[in-house]
């Protein structure tokens, strides 16, 4: 990648066209291993939103998305996840932790204290993709428009 750094940036100004072909193939095949490697990604979050989590999980996770736009931080998200679920609060905390521990959902901790809960991007894919639930827009979509 460095070498197709140098080359596109390269101070010579006399390029030929079929060193700029060459740049461009070598381009595109750096973009497919970078898609190919996204796409694994995405494969594996998708196994993990089916293998690991349960239907209760699942459905905090649902309910996560629907609800994100209230900016609550991780203890007040217990009592709330307790009180729409109908469960006692050590298995709200226990799910949600569980939803943070596979990296589909960000909250604050001891050390990070105040940051609201929300969605990872693998939590985005994990509902889109296995869940069939259109997440909220992205961070990248909001500040486009």
């Amino acid at each position: 990648m460095e070498e197709l750094k140098e080359k596109v940036s390269g101070s010579s100004t006399s390029v030929s066209r079929d060193d700029v072909r060459k740049t461009i193939m070598e381009l595109e095949i750096a973009f497919r291993r970078i898609e190919d490697s996204f796409s694994e990604l995405e494969r594996s979050i998708n196994a993990l939103a089916l293998i690991r989590l349960t239907e209760k999980q699942q459905s905090i996770l649902k309910w996560l998305c629907g609800n994100s736009e209230q900016n609550t931080v991780y203890t007040r998200m217990i009592e709330a996840v307790s009180k729409e679920f109908k469960i006692p609060e050590s298995t709200a905390r226990w799910n949600l932790k569980v939803l943070r521990e596979v990296a589909l959902l960000e909250a604050g901790d001891r050390n990070n204290k105040g940051i609201p809960v929300r969605l990872t991007e693998a939590g985005r894919i994990a509902l889109e993709q296995q869940l069939g639930v259109r997440s909220l827009p992205t961070r990248d979509e909001i500040s486009e428009s």
